[in-house]
């Protein structure tokens, strides 16, 4: 090599065409050796056999140097290591990885790239994914993966998994067999002795190794969504993605992540569950989701740029054009955030997007659009495959008598959502409706803590008996439901947000397990042991607590200065007001800010989330009026 060479930093070239992209070739050397490269464009259509790698760039700290013969580049130790540990001793390995192979000093390219991100990791050959240096640990965590993946895994419970993998299947089909997998897994869960797997060897090491970084990141959701093959290694240590994924949906299945022993460890589990939807999804062809909904699902993953949060997963939406403008680093964060929001609402003719805003007065954007950077687990009130709810419900006025019997016979909505957007302002029509008069916080912490013992758990289960109790006063109080009965269904149904498993309204039977829900708490809290009986009614219990966190998570139960309830964001205050506003399916609290308000989040209202409030409305009420939303 020349002496300049290694004296001197590598100079990048211009693309000669910005549809191209450079791929890494590394030199044959052993493990410890010194790295060399070169850097060469390539057609990304022709570009052959390449290996793109994942990885996490780690702190900003440029410490370690490999060489080519136009001269020298600094990466981070993060890069070198995983080029030590994939290179191979006896042949050149080409490469795709995204510090080298993009000019990060040239923002116009950085942005161009971002375009191919997903085209890159489909062409390549195979994804290689690096966690880093192993442990002890992850020695520990690995060896289990793999015994209790071929132990517990293979066979009919992998066939299970993917017979779901169809999205060709009728949507009640696909019910029937995730109920069916449910109960496969809860079996499973019963074969299996606890101190087989929370021992603290087995939980410290799972805990350390789906903690680490690649799990948190938003950039590695796309890139390995897009592998057609993925391996994954940790110092020495390989396994194949596809065991890791499945285990992963298994362990999360049978409610094991719960004992896990960080709150990272316990949420990177269940998000692999929905990157391997989007993995489907690839396969099929068939992308089932918006660009708003995918970072709403991965709000917890982290990016150093705050744009990421979106450039990183664009590549997964089903709308072929899903951001507002081509990926650039030349837009701020803030402006690209409102012009996604805007481009949304304008696209689907809908509000649903204030589904993804939790308010926080400390955002420089306006209440109606999304802060991609906050974490905030409110669940989400709209499913967009079997949503229920419709509270805008009636027959527009301005529609002919005709056009109006037609859709009264079909069942059919017709609206507009008369909104305007000027800036960061959104003029929407509405109906203030009702205000908050009581609001009932429930105090229960909904993060998992199997791992801290039965003693943790019992007062959190007292706090499910004792909102339960504050909740059913509050619903006696109300002079809306005229007798007993209509107060019980109105109580069990907000205690639910009216829902059952996968979104689907919830059937009158439900009733049963909400009231079963109840008096297992209540004789697992009276009990002296160290440890809860009565596992049989476990699995109603699962099912009926997920759909109470789906709706009670980051909110309070409310009875309105009308006697309905509900549940309202937790942000709440005094003089704040329930609206429907036409475009939104569920009611939204609001906050007047002058001549304005702001979007405080969606609420559960009874008896109006399916257009019960539309009651006796005519053309001539004086309650509909265009509102600005800041």
């Amino acid at each position: 090599m020349v002496e300049d060479a290694r004296s001197s930093r590598y100079r990048y070239l211009p693309l000669q065409d910005t549809r191209n992209i450079r791929v890494l070739d590394v030199s044959p050397g052993e493990h410890g050796n010194e790295i060399h490269f070169a850097l060469r464009e390539v057609k990304l259509e022709e570009s052959g056999l390449y290996h793109a790698l994942s990885y996490v760039w780690g702190p900003p700290i440029f410490s370690e140097t490999i060489f080519s013969a136009n001269g020298y580049l600094k990466t981070t130790l993060s890069l070198y290591a995983a080029l030590q540990r994939f290179r191979a001793p006896d042949q050149t390995v080409v490469f795709w990885a995204d510090a080298v192979c993009i000019n990060q000093e040239d923002l116009q390219e950085r942005g161009q790239q971002v375009s191919f991100m997903r085209s890159i990791y489909t062409t390549s050959a195979s994804v290689l994914i690096w966690l880093g240096d192993a442990t002890e640990f992850d020695q520990e965590a690995c060896n289990f993966i793999l015994q209790f993946t071929d132990k517990h895994i293979k066979g009919s419970l992998d066939d299970a998994f993917n017979e779901l993998d169809d999205w060709n299947l009728d949507s009640i089909v696909r019910v029937d067999k995730i109920k069916a997998l449910r109960k496969n897994l809860f079996l499973l869960s019963n074969t299996i002795q606890v101190s087989e797997v929370v021992d603290d060897n087995l939980a410290n090491g799972l805990t350390h190794f789906f903690s680490r970084d690649w799990f948190l990141r938003i950039w590695t959701v796309q890139e390995v969504a897009s592998a057609r093959a993925a391996v994954v290694k940790c110092g020495s240590l390989t396994l194949d993605y596809g065991i890791v994924e499945r285990f992963a949906e298994v362990w999360r299945g049978m409610g094991m992540h719960a004992w896990l022993r960080s709150s990272a460890a316990q949420g990177s589990v269940p998000q692999l569950g929905e990157v391997s939807k989007f993995r489907d999804e690839r396969k099929t062809g068939k992308p089932q989701h918006s660009l708003v909904s995918i970072p709403h699902q991965l709000r917890s993953r982290q990016a150093t740029d705050s744009r990421d949060k979106l450039y990183g997963l664009f590549g997964l939406a089903s709308n072929p054009q899903p951001l507002p403008y081509a990926p650039s680093y030349m837009v701020t964060t803030e402006q690209l955030y409102l012009d996604l929001a805007a481009k949304e609402i304008k696209d689907s003719r809908s509000l649903e997007v204030f589904q993804f805003c939790f308010f926080n007065e400390n955002s420089h954007l306006p209440s109606w659009a999304p802060d991609w950077r906050t974490y905030h687990p409110s669940a989400d009130l709209i499913n967009r495959s079997t949503e229920p709810f419709c509270a805008y419900r009636y027959i527009h006025w301005s529609q002919t008598d005709e056009d109006k019997k037609k859709a009264e016979d079909a069942d059919e909505v017709l609206w507009d959502i008369y909104t305007t957007i000027d800036g960061s302002n959104l003029f929407v029509r509405a109906f203030i409706f009702d205000t908050p008069k009581q609001a009932i916080p429930h105090e229960i912490d909904f993060q998992p803590r199997m791992s801290q013992g039965w003693q943790v758990l019992k007062p959190i289960l007292q706090k499910y008996l004792e909102f339960m109790e504050k909740s059913a006063r509050a619903t006696a109080k109300s002079f809306f439901y005229p007798d007993a009965a209509r107060q019980e269904e109105a109580w069990w149904r907000t205690f639910i947000g009216d829902r059952q498993a996968h979104g689907f309204q919830a059937e009158e039977e439900f009733k049963d397990r909400v009231l079963l829900f109840g008096e297992t708490i209540a004789k697992w809290v009276s009990q002296d042991d160290d440890e809860p009986r009565y596992f049989e009614d476990l699995p109603n219990f699962i099912e009926v607590e997920h759909q109470f966190r789906s709706t009670g998570a980051n909110r309070q139960f409310c009875l309105t200065k009308y006697g309905k309830i509900g549940w309202i964001p937790d942000t709440y205050r005094e003089g704040d007001v329930l609206a429907i506003i036409f475009g939104s399916p569920v009611p939204i609290l609001l906050r007047p800010k002058g001549d304005s308000y702001l979007m405080i989040g969606q609420c559960y209202i009874h008896d109006v989330m399916n257009g019960g409030q539309w009651a006796g409305v005519t053309a001539e009420r004086t309650e509909f009026e265009t509102i600005q939303l800041v």
